[in-house]
């Protein structure tokens, strides 16, 4: 049984930049799984979009709206796939809503591993959303 529908809340995927999300997108529409992909305006590929079930786009550096959609659909568990441009994101002229803006201020490391750690947390806490692989969303059809 597929562990990710149901009454158990929905899945989505966060897509950065790159050919990896359109990938990984198009694995779980084969597959029949629902996918509710969350793009990232001006960085998502737009053909990721012809494998969701649903979609919703966000601005880099508004995270209410995210967290918004993400508690309103009843969003579970969310796959990372793609780039995010950090280089923009430090930039002192770059624009962040208060939980954006929050979220980099409080976190003192800002390596890749540290900030996606601290956004998993603050997701959880937020939304009640719970970061999970790619390899779990497309489990029964890769090799462990």
């Amino acid at each position: 049984m597929w562990p990710f529908g149901g009454g158990k809340g929905l899945t989505g995927l966060i897509a950065g930049e790159g050919e990896f999300p359109v990938i990984l997108a198009k694995a779980a529409a084969e597959l029949k799984q629902p996918l509710t992909i969350i793009s990232i305006d001006g960085h998502t590929d737009v053909r990721v979009k012809n494998f969701a079930s649903e979609s919703f786009s966000i601005v880099l550096g508004e995270l209410e709206p995210l967290f918004s959609f993400i508690k309103k659909k009843n969003i579970k568990r969310v796959v990372l796939a793609g780039a995010v441009p950090k280089k923009k994101i430090y930039d002192s002229a770059f624009k962040m809503d208060g939980p954006a803006r929050q979220f980099m201020q409080g976190t003192r490391h800002k390596g890749d591993d540290h900030l996606l750690r601290a956004f998993a947390v603050l997701l959880k806490a937020r939304c009640g959303a719970t970061i999970i692989g790619p390899q779990e969303l497309l489990k029964g059809s890769v090799a462990p």
